[in-house]
This record gives C-alpha cells, sequence and structure tokens, in this order.
C-alpha cells in the first residue's frame, strides 16, 4: 500500500445474478445437486477417517509408531494421487469419483469387520492398517 495504489478491477462490469445464481443453476441441473451430496458424503468421511484411525488402530493391544504410520498414510495417498496423474484423460472424473467412493466403501467395510476381532489379534490391527491404507489411496485418487 505504501509503493502503489490499490487495484480495485474494473468497476463498469457489474456481478449478474450474485448470490441468487447458484441456486437457480443447481434447480435446473439436478445432476449438479446429485454431484453436490456425493462429494459432500466423500469429504464427510475423509473427516470421520480423521478423527477415528488412531482409536481404531489403538484398540488392539499393540502400540505402533503413529508417526510411521501416519507417513505411510500420506504414501498411500500420494500413490493414489500419482494414479490419478497417470490416468490422466483416460478416466473421466465421474468414473473417478465413483471409483475413489466405492473403494472408500469397501475398505470402511473391511475396517469396521476387523473392529470385531479381539483385541489381541495381530491380524485385526494389520487388517484394520491395510484398510486405512487403502482407503487414503482411494483419497489421492479422488482429490490429487
Amino acid at each position: 500500500a505504501l509503493f502503489f495504489d490499490e487495484n480495485y478491477g474494473a468497476r463498469a462490469a457489474a456481478a449478474s445474478g450474485g448470490a441468487t445464481q447458484g441456486p437457480v443453476l443447481q434447480g435446473r441441473l439436478p445432476v449438479l445437486m446429485l454431484l453436490g451430496v456425493v462429494v459432500s458424503v466423500f469429504e464427510a468421511s475423509m473427516f470421520v477417517f480423521v478423527s477415528e484411525w488412531f482409536r481404531c488402530i489403538t484398540h488392539f493391544d499393540f502400540q505402533p509408531n503413529i508417526g510411521l504410520l501416519f507417513s505411510m498414510f500420506m504414501m498411500a495417498c500420494l500413490c493414489g494421487a500419482s494414479t490419478a496423474t497417470l490416468l490422466g484423460d483416460a478416466m473421466r472424473p465421474l468414473r473417478r469419483v465413483a471409483l475413489a467412493m466405492s473403494v472408500g466403501l469397501v475398505c470402511f467395510g473391511a475396517a469396521a469387520t476387523a473392529m470385531t476381532l479381539p483385541p489381541n489379534s495381530l491380524l485385526g490391527a494389520i487388517s484394520v492398517f491395510a484398510a486405512f491404507l487403502a482407503y487414503e489411496a482411494g483419497v489421492g485418487l479422488y482429490f490429487p
């Protein structure tokens, strides 16, 4: 602000539609509303994962190195993002979102099933962790 003027943009151009344009488009395009619901559900699953992964892993009677597990989650997410980049235009975005949603559903189902194993089960801990790794790869595919 000391050395150059503020850029206010073109004052002659008025905003058309404003806050009413979004709801009007949603009413005309029900597919857009469905896409919003699908994206919201997937985003919600990511928030649930972030808040519950530690509790699920430590449910079993072993104490893992949490930093190592977290870095492995980030690596799985990177692998999913790299896969999305390699796919490029070969897979349409709608199919990519559907694939990521399917991966998430299967992974959470597998993790929930593994949580029924006894707390001293190493198989349960490994199964939950593997399901969470696959979920993170799906997140990377969804959001490269």
